[in-house]
């Protein structure tokens, strides 16, 4: 019985942390699409500190996973509220990874073209020889 209590209440904090970890997910999808990159660092850190607490609390609690997927009908329902948040999680998830990938292609052509524009500067100003003294006025 006190074991059931035990499941019970870790399902209900493993759900709260998926539930943060789905808001988790979407600021990192609004940090994405305003390009704030440390905005986006610092979701990530969040996101790996929730999956920690997730992870431990699942050692934690002896038999926990093998409960909710095996255990009672009146856990049914809680069973099925997580698989549908951690498909709600996997989506955004996708959705990031994809916005990220072309987040990263706009940068390298950024780069790449800063990259055309440096070597044209040193193509016009660097690597003239000199041809002896000169002065301002053009005389000597």
């Amino acid at each position: 019985m006190e074991a059931d209590m035990d499941i019970e209440a870790a399902a209900a904090e493993e759900y709260r942390d998926f539930e943060a970890l789905k808001g988790v997910a979407l600021e990192q999808q609004r940090c994405i699409e305003e390009e704030d990159m440390d905005g986006l660092n610092r979701s990530l850190t969040q996101a790996r500190g929730l999956m920690e607490r997730i992870e431990l609390r699942q050692r934690r609690v002896p038999g926990f996973r093998q409960a909710l997927r095996d255990g009672r009908d009146e856990w049914a329902s809680r069973r099925k509220g997580l698989q549908r948040l951690l498909a709600e999680i996997d989506g955004l998830r996708r959705v990031n990874e994809g916005a990220l990938t072309r987040w990263r292609e706009r940068t390298r052509v950024q780069l790449a073209q800063v990259g055309k524009g440096g070597r044209s500067v040193g193509r016009g100003y660097g690597r003239r020889a000199i041809s002896g003294p000169r002065l301002l006025d053009g005389v000597r």
